[in-house]
């Protein structure tokens, strides 16, 4: 009877410690934001699978590489029409938030608004003029991608103030959710009613969602917040625009579209638009893996600034902890589930895909580093230390162009996802890194296990 009893109580106290470095992930507010984007996320990945599928299989490897061309141009663009006006609004709205100055907070949404709406279209019409010049498959990219420009970059400037509000729904649920879900609906209507599908049709409906998905963003954020209500003498009183602010978060999204974007255009132009395809399929399922990190960091930011405006660096610390074992344990199944299951989804999207299998399981591996290595970007963004960031992501990019133009030659969609791959994981390394020289935090999972585990250590002796 003592000895069932003390095998009860063991077990509980083992399960107690277990759950309690989730403790404070588990029971806060964080929790419930980032289970709600996680389901905002999963839902996204389903969406995108089943657009992914349905393009494949209508357009082949080749439309769809064409498609992916046009998407990645766009990106490229409307990263120059945003300035960096995404990630530093997201730290700007929630640090006026956190200060309570409701006034400066509508009117610099407002005025970025206004200006990435003239720099979206300024860019587009730019684009538009060297499209019609040159007569060629990238000059009608160059087309499609113009009329895209203004809503994606008015969409990711609506992601960055609604996270940084902690407005979760708002923020990923037009772009990630309803986008790829107009797209579905024009193209099985247009395919039932005409039988017919190309790859110009799917770019129209492409251009509509979008249009859709930013009308839907402005007015939620409208009358969310009442944005749209601001009086002459808020902007009057209000700080202007300072860009010269933004310049960091600039810099960092150009590199980061570099990375992510210029991989696909990379392969499109040292191979083929076949290949091109194929790269693009294997990493939109290889970034399965980054759900996790992506939920959890959208309502973290905010978080991130107000322990550090208050100087609560022992709260930032239990933060980072919890979180690190969260999303290393999440992003790590999702690998494992990707590298299982990733053979059979790429047959699904048809047979031209099977030979993107390889490519996929590198860059799996490849986004798993996002989980293992901790929250190493919205640490150093959200606390003034983005030029950490820029600097370590412009040394990964080196690298992964140099293997990229080593390997895309010889091995097609192959060689990208190697110079992908080895480009993400130096860029999390010198992150964590950084982190641990700026904050004194060590925020990789190996360390955050390793000291869970001493304190177990040292709490039972």
């Amino acid at each position: 009877m003592t000895q069932r009893s003390f095998t009860k109580k063991s077990l509980a106290q083992r399960i107690q410690a277990g759950v309690a470095p989730f403790g404070s992930f588990v029971n806060g507010r964080l929790a419930r934001q980032s289970l709600l984007a996680i389901a905002i996320r999963v839902g996204a990945m389903a969406l995108g699978f089943a657009q992914a599928v349905l393009l494949a299989r209508l357009l082949g490897a080749a439309g769809y590489g064409f498609v992916a061309i046009v998407l990645s141009a766009a990106s490229i663009m409307a990263v120059f029409a945003l300035m960096g006006l995404a990630g530093y609004g997201s730290r700007e709205v929630a640090r006026l938030r956190a200060r309570e100055a409701y006034a400066e907070l509508r009117a610099f949404v407002w005025q970025a608004g206004v200006f990435v709406l003239c720099a979206s279209l300024t860019i587009g019409l730019i684009a538009l003029v060297l499209g019609a010049a040159w007569n060629n498959e990238m000059g009608a990219a160059l087309i499609w991608a113009a009329a895209l420009v203004p809503f994606m970059a008015l969409l990711l400037l609506f992601r960055g103030v609604s996270q940084g509000l902690g407005e979760i729904a708002a923020a990923l649920s037009p772009g990630d959710v309803l986008r790829p879900f107009f797209v579905i609906a024009f193209s099985l209507v247009s395919y039932a009613v005409y039988g017919y599908f190309s790859y110009e049709n799917v770019l129209a409906y492409i251009v509509a969602a979008n249009a859709i998905a930013f009308i839907i963003a402005g007015v939620w954020l409208w009358r969310r917040q009442r944005f749209a209500s601001v009086s002459s003498q808020e902007s009057q009183a209000s700080t202007p625009l300072r860009l010269r602010d933004a310049k960091k978060f600039f810099l960092l999204s150009i590199l980061l579209i570099i990375q992510g974007e210029a991989n696909t255009l990379l392969v499109g132009a040292l191979a083929d638009a076949r290949e091109a395809g194929l790269f693009q399929a294997a990493f939109r399922l290889g970034m399965i893996v980054f759900i996790a990190k992506q939920a959890i960091d959208a309502p973290l930011a905010p978080r991130i600034v107000r322990y550090w405006e208050k100087q609560d660096r022992e709260g930032l610390t239990r933060l980072v902890s919890s979180v690190s074992k969260v999303t290393a344990f999440s992003s790590s199944a999702l690998c494992l589930a990707i590298l299982l299951a990733g053979p059979m989804v790429l047959n699904v999207m048809g047979p031209d895909f099977h030979d993107a299998e390889g490519s996929l399981t590198i860059l799996a591996v490849g986004v798993l580093a996002f989980g293992l290595c901790g929250p190493g970007a919205a640490l150093l963004s959200m606390t003034g230390h983005e030029r950490d960031v820029v600097e370590s992501l412009f040394i990964a990019i080196a690298l992964n162009l140099l293997v990229g133009t080593m390997f895309i030659p010889v091995s097609g969609a192959f060689g990208g996802a190697i110079a992908t791959a080895t480009g993400l994981i130096l860029w999390n390394v010198l992150m964590a890194r950084r982190v641990m020289m700026r904050l004194r935090i060590d925020p990789t999972v190996i360390s955050v296990l390793a000291g869970s585990f001493s304190a177990e250590k040292a709490a039972s002796r």
